[in-house]
């Protein structure tokens, strides 16, 4: 054998011999990865424990402890999505890993989820009974089945595994409560605080069940008690003077949040508090308010937001639009300039100015070519202009850029709309509700027409039965339809469906657009929001409302 040759075979054998051992050995070292990244994590590091964990599951994708503990970063970060996808993983490796199985149940439970919540919470009870959370999760299951006795069966067996756990207290007294048990509730709540002074969660039951007697001096007693012990904590100042103004107490109510503010006079969220509070009784004192603020820090961008908005709803336009265009021209302004510079763009676009608009937009985009919200403005622009390829590509950059963009996909669905592409308008429109299934889950969403076609009672053929179908059966959202030309009767044949004689307004979570109907654009966008709960989305897929003023916010 030649020199040539035997290097190769040497090397290839090496490689082999290599590979064995490795393979041999790679559960050891999926281990120690597991082990540095619990060290990592005790030392506050998580995003390079997240890294450990990643590689070791490279290195032995078969090791449920892994996926675990990469749950736990998720739950710390409340990416629910991920840390359901994790456990599952677990789940699926180790159908024994009880801690798995009990975080499984409380997202289950979460969810509404509750026959699957109780299946988890019962495998592990009979396999290890001595698993305080699995009580605890059973008991939350009966909670929500309201069967009050069995809730407080289940909690009493997890105080007497733990007597001191905070959960499984503060579950009690709630239960207690919701029995009209409130004494029986607050003794057990003053006697367990006196064991655990600061356990917060039993502090705010107690408060919950004050609130509900409405003994308001025992809240503001609570609550001074708290600013004592948590003096920077700022929800503790807020919820005083929540309850102070509640009770019509607007001057004690500020003078709390004033306190605050000179207690902690470089946070810009006390500062922020106080004048949301002061606004809605004085007005231009709260404008006053900012520019003392603004004046000891003149750069601060966030500041001069907040004034712009104030000056917006007190209807001074031009004070708003001046305020934006110093922010727009501050030095170094970065971010924030940008993000005035889109505000002004949007009400040139509002005020019909398009090519105004379009020239800041522009500006943006030549300095920061995958901003979001300049390229979503730029789709706006392009689908009004009907330059309708133009807004697909640049939808398709924000979207490969952030996926779940339910404004993009929104308008990408109105942009297919212009073109005549039904089919894919309506295949965007189901992802922008499919992007973040936890925010429709039981919503409560009006459907705008029935119909095949606008005004006409024509329901042969009808595609939006497909989409009440979805909503229904994926998402378990509450659908009323309305269609004034369609005979009640017909529907109900048909399609099984009951309208609605007339929506109520400030209801619903989601309205859509289905059918462009005459009577729904005598109505207008604002008769339509109207229709909305104050937090809600108005999805137009019809293209029958200016597409600035759709709300694509869930």
């Amino acid at each position: 054998m030649n020199k040539r040759k035997l290097i190769k075979c040497f090397i290839i054998s090496t490689i082999s011999i290599t590979g064995l051992v490795a393979c041999g050995s790679s559960a050891d070292s999926a281990r120690g990865y597991i082990e540095s990244g619990k060290t990592l994590l005790a030392d506050g590091k998580p995003e390079k424990a997240r890294l450990e964990f990643k590689n070791a599951i490279q290195v032995d994708p078969k090791i449920a402890e892994s996926y675990y503990q990469l749950a736990l970063l998720d739950e710390k970060v409340k990416n629910w999505k991920l840390m359901f996808a994790n456990l599952s993983k677990v789940e699926k490796l180790d159908a024994n890993h009880h801690d798995a199985m009990i975080k499984l149940g409380r997202l289950n439970l979460l969810l509404g989820e509750l026959e699957l919540a109780l299946e988890r919470a019962n495998k592990v009870i009979k396999q290890d009974d001595k698993k305080t959370m699995a009580w605890l999760l059973r008991s939350g299951v009966a909670l929500k089945q309201n069967n009050y006795e069995s809730a407080i069966k289940d909690v009493n067996q997890a105080l007497q595994l733990e007597v001191n756990n905070i959960e499984a207290l503060s579950l009690k007294a709630f239960v207690l409560n919701k029995q009209d048990k409130a004494t029986e509730a607050l003794a057990l709540l003053s006697t367990a605080l006196t064991n655990n002074p600061d356990a917060l969660p039993l502090t705010m039951i107690k408060i919950s069940i004050f609130e509900q007697q409405k003994k308001y001096s025992e809240m503001e007693s609570i609550y001074k008690g708290l600013q004592q012990k948590h003096a920077a904590a700022t929800w503790v100042h807020v919820s005083l003077a929540k309850l102070y103004n509640a009770q019509n107490r607007y001057e004690d109510a500020k003078e709390v949040l004033q306190q605050f503010v000179v207690a902690q006079p470089d946070m810009k969220e006390a500062k922020m508090l106080l004048v949301s509070l002061v606004q809605t009784k004085e007005p231009e004192l709260a404008i006053t308010l900012l520019d003392s603020y603004i004046k000891l820090q003149p750069e601060a961008s966030d500041l001069r937001f907040s004034k712009a908005k104030l000056l917006l709803t007190s209807k001074q336009v031009d004070a708003a639009l001046e305020e934006l265009q110093q922010i727009a021209s501050l030095p170094n302004g970065g971010e924030n300039a940008r993000k005035a510079k889109i505000m002004l763009a949007s009400f040139d676009l509002q005020q019909g100015e398009k090519d105004a608009a379009n020239e800041k937009i522009q500006d943006i985009l030549q300095k920061a070519p995958e901003n979001e919200a300049a390229l979503l403005l730029k789709a706006r622009i392009d689908i009004a202009n009907n330059n309708i390829d133009t807004a697909v590509t640049n939808l398709r950059v924000v979207l490969r850029n952030n996926p779940e963009s339910d404004q993009a996909l929104v308008l990408l669905a109105q942009a297919y709309m212009r073109s005549g592409s039904t089919e894919l308008a309506e295949d965007n429109f189901r992802q922008a509700l499919e992007v973040n299934p936890g925010n429709i889950v039981d919503a409560k969403i009006l459907m705008l027409g029935l119909t095949f076609k606008e005004n006409c009672p024509d329901l042969r053929n009808t595609r939006v039965v497909e989409m009440i179908e979805e909503l229904t059966n994926t998402y378990n959202a509450k659908v009323d339809v309305f269609d004034p030309w369609v005979d009640k009767k017909e529907a109900q044949a048909v399609y099984n469906l009951n309208l609605i004689d007339q929506p109520a307004a400030g209801q619903y979570d989601a309205m859509i657009v289905a059918v462009s109907h005459e009577q729904f654009k005598e109505l207008g966008i604002g008769g339509v929001k109207a229709l909305g709960k104050e937090k809600h989305v108005l999805y137009d897929i019809k293209y029958l409302f200016p597409s600035d003023g759709v709300d694509g916010r869930l």
